[in-house]
């Protein structure tokens, strides 16, 4: 029999340290789709969705990001001359694990972020044939996009969940890996 000095593992010690213990899940990514807002012509009427990512931290805290298509924004180059789309979003999440135990995990974040408003050509002129004069891209304009973020890890896997902004309130599906 081999003596280890204190505070040294042997690698089988390792290896059924490892075997005891499975590797915790703690990423998420998720989709959401709602329903969209067509009361009116000056609404986009665009179903809206979104795709995110977060990780869960040792000390529960959730960083994260998901990028969204939803509201509306106004496209006034050449060939769409002011028509109604749907806006994107690129949002961050900043949230925690209030909960979590063996058979399930609730998260919670807020979102914040930016939403395409409108869209628009530099000069402001446009020429038939290119969306803005001399074929230059087109400019967006932002502004502030926020809501939340809730979810629920069953069985180390599922993740059911809503999101909602002002703009949409979407039901999130998603996975734990």
């Amino acid at each position: 029999m081999a003596l280890t000095p204190v505070g040294y593992v042997t690698a089988a010690q390792a290896q059924e340290k490892d075997v005891a213990q499975p590797q915790e899940k703690n990423r998420v990514i998720y989709g959401g789709f709602g329903r969209a807002d067509s009361s009116g012509p000056s609404e986009s009427d665009s179903t809206p969705w979104s795709i995110g990512v977060y990780a869960r931290q040792q000390n529960h805290y959730i960083p994260g990001f998901d990028i969204g298509r939803e509201g509306t924004s106004f496209d006034w180059t050449a060939h769409r001359g002011g028509s109604v789309k749907q806006g994107t979003s690129f949002n961050l999440l900043v949230g925690r694990n209030p909960v979590s135990n063996d058979r399930i995990k609730l998260d919670a974040a807020v979102l914040l972020g930016i939403r395409e408003k409108e869209v628009t050509c530099p000069s402001g002129q446009s020429v038939p044939g290119f969306d803005c004069y001399a074929d230059t891209a087109p400019e967006s304009d932002y502004g502030f996009n926020g809501g939340i973020l809730l979810t629920a890890t069953i069985a180390q896997r599922a993740v059911p969940g809503v999101r909602a902004t002002e703009e949409s309130v979407q039901a999130v599906v998603g996975l734990n890996f």
